[in-house]
């Protein structure tokens, strides 16, 4: 029977149409494909898949991290998200030094499966390794109870503290709930009064380390990192009274650091003995922890002292002293030293660092070659250097040294890398000043074309990028307005905004619409700065208000003007009529 069966359907098969076969025959295979290699080739990709997550993971922990990060990148590469993957993947770029390890952190906080360490991990990186306006954006899209917790909330404020944020870092920290229950958060209140440098302020953070440090289970070592900020001139012994007999009383978990706090108390209270609390202090520490000791002099002002106590040759035996040893040369302007300081094997210091300590001292000597030669090796340095964003390592030594020129550079050059804990770009008013002053308008328009890849919401950097971009003719002004307008309709009463707005009609060519733009402001234009003022008389003059032989424009300054500005503002008085 079922010999018949099969030779009827054979029979019915060889008396279909040959093309109706073709179409049945792929029919067959395609189902057979999908309903049988398919489910196969998917189990094997998934114990491939699985094979090279388990070697991953083995790999970083034999701390073969190229390894485990090929690994892990293979797996996510074929469309395995795996949280695991991320952090095998986090792990290896950390170790690594890997230019994507931002990216990697960020979606290791927005993965669907993260823990609140996956997301504190993430975070911390994006910390240390972003602009801050990215930063801002990774906190907002935090779950809330994650912003509610103290290491979060600690670690976005010391970035913001590091970025001088003050009011924002407040803020931040007494928006959580246990406020009053963590010392971390308590103390970082109390730096941010220290770093305002107002008396009150000063007086205030010695109030709340004198109440913290009586309580149960107090971080002293927290609490002697607040007090080493205040100047010791600022210090008020008895608002310090409870310190003092804190650190007289306690268990000594840290001898140097707790004694030398309470010789620094001594020096401020004692003014008859401060010549004996400073040679007790040397007596007792000048070889037990002469680092700490070194601390203690410089932060008295005691420069020439430390470079006494420790000479070049036994200092080598410390390389703990190497910062204040380069801090101490330069306050004694001991140049010669310093540079044989550098020289030293004795010390662990980059090749990056070296370069710079060494244009910064040929600087101070007034050797302008030297100091080109050695800063100009650094900037190329930093190009391949392991140091951290080293770029902005550069600008805050500069920044330390008083090179205001160094500083701008650098910062230059870590803004077009583009990686690295960059300010945000209302904080570059300076380094943007500074350009406008020297017509470097093109570098002015590279910066905010890069800052717009992390802050494109911001107002002011979109006002200023189309002002420069159709001053340049880089932007078409109608494409640009159609932009622009939006934004100035929702800052009726922006003076900036509105007048770039007036500039950019003024570029396609619509002067009733560039008066109307600055028409509702209340302007003196003698008041105006000279960007602003120009726009105004190319708008008055070309809706015939002023007469373009008006002193007001025959005596305009034109030197004051960026080189387009002033193309632009002598070609818009010249097509007007008389």
């Amino acid at each position: 029977m079922f010999r018949s069966s099969l030779n009827s359907v054979w029979d019915y098969w060889e008396n279909l149409h040959p093309i109706l076969r073709f179409f049945l025959f792929c029919i067959f295979i395609s189902l057979f494909g999908f309903f049988g290699i398919k489910p196969g080739y998917q189990s094997f990709k998934a114990w491939r898949l699985n094979q090279n997550l388990a070697a991953a993971k083995v790999a970083s922990s034999e701390v073969r991290m190229s390894d485990a990060r090929d690994l892990s990148l293979t797996v996510l590469q074929a469309g395995d998200p795996r949280i695991d993957a991320f952090r095998v993947l986090e792990q290896s770029m950390e170790s690594l030094r890997d230019p994507r390890h931002a990216d990697i952190a960020r979606a290791l906080i927005q993965h669907p499966q993260s823990t609140d360490e996956d997301r504190f991990k993430g975070f911390s990186v994006l910390v240390r390794e972003v602009p801050l306006a990215l930063v801002g954006q990774a906190w907002a899209g935090l779950p809330s109870e994650c912003r509610n917790q103290v290491g979060f909330t600690v670690l976005f404020a010391d970035r913001l503290i590091e970025d001088r944020k003050y009011s924002e870092a407040v803020s931040i920290l007494l928006s959580i709930q246990d406020t009053g229950q963590s010392d971390a958060v308590r103390q970082r209140l109390a730096k941010i009064l220290v770093l305002s440098e107002k008396r009150q302020g000063l007086e205030e953070a010695q109030r709340k380390i004198s109440e913290n440090v009586v309580l149960p289970q107090a971080d002293l070592n927290g609490w002697l990192d607040v007090f080493d900020l205040i100047p010791a001139l600022a210090l008020n012994s008895e608002l310090l009274a409870p310190l003092r007999e804190n650190l007289k009383s306690f268990s000594l978990k840290n001898p140097a650091r707790e004694s030398l706090a309470l010789s620094r108390l001594d020096y401020v209270s004692d003014f008859t003995n401060r010549a004996g609390v400073i040679e007790k202090a040397i007596r007792e520490w000048q070889f037990k922890e002469p680092a700490a000791l070194a601390g203690f002099l410089a932060n008295l002002g005691f420069y020439q002292r430390v470079e006494e106590l420790f000479p070049l040759d036994t200092s080598l035996k410390y390389p703990e002293l190497l910062p204040i040893l380069l801090n101490v040369y330069k306050q004694n302007s001991s140049w010669d030293k310093l540079n044989l300081l550098l020289d030293s094997k004795g010390f662990n210091i980059t090749k990056l660092e070296t370069l710079a300590y060494r244009a910064f001292s040929a600087a101070y000597k007034g050797d302008a070659g030297s100091a080109a030669q050695n800063w100009s090796f650094a900037l190329s340095e930093a190009k391949s250097s392991p140091v951290p964003a080293p770029y902005l390592t550069l600008h805050r030594m500069a920044e330390a040294w008083g090179l205001k020129d160094y500083a701008e550079q650098s910062m230059i050059e870590a803004i077009r890398d583009g990686k690295g804990p960059l300010p945000l770009y209302t904080d570059l008013n300076g380094l943007l000043n500074s350009l406008a002053s020297q017509g470097r308008e093109n570098l002015l328009l590279e910066i905010c074309a890069i800052y717009l890849s992390f802050e494109s919401s911001n107002v002011i950097l979109l006002t200023q990028y189309a002002y420069l971009a159709c001053l340049n003719n880089l932007a078409d002004p109608e494409v640009v307005l159609k932009a622009m307008v939006p934004v100035a309709a929702a800052f009726p009463n922006e003076l900036p905004l509105q007048c770039v707005l007036a500039s950019i009609y003024l570029a396609a060519n619509q002067y009733a619409n560039a008066a109307a733009a600055i028409d509702g402001l209340k302007i003196e234009p003698e008041k105006l700065n000279p960007s602003y003022r120009a726009i105004y008389l190319a708008t008055q003059v070309l809706n015939q208000r002023l007469k373009k032989s008006d002193p007001k424009v025959v005596k305009f300054v034109l030197d004051s003007l960026l080189p387009s500005e002033k193309k632009n503002f002598t070609r818009l008085i010249s097509l007007a009529k008389e």
